[in-house]
């Protein structure tokens, strides 16, 4: 009995760590303010931001805030994170 609880307790373990590695919060916010004529757009996470013309046209209009950028894994060191 000792065995089914260590395996089931291990098991649980590794899907926590498996969920928390998958696991994330990313949002885009876009807001046009009709009174002054700008776009306000604020983002958090990996997600990205575009904005598409009628012509075509298409404009990254944030960066991916991903620990794959070598300017996030610093902050993230410089944070005390890692």
């Amino acid at each position: 009995r000792r065995e089914i609880r260590s395996s089931r307790a291990d098991r649980m373990h590794k899907e926590d760590q498996m969920a928390s590695w998958l696991s994330g919060c990313t949002a885009t916010l876009a807001l046009i303010d009709r009174a002054d004529g700008f776009l306000h757009v604020a983002h958090l996470g990996d997600s990205e931001g575009m904005l598409a013309l009628a012509s075509g046209d298409l404009f990254l209009l944030t960066e991916p805030h991903s620990p794959r950028r070598e300017d996030e894994q610093q902050r993230i060191a410089a944070a005390g994170g890692w």
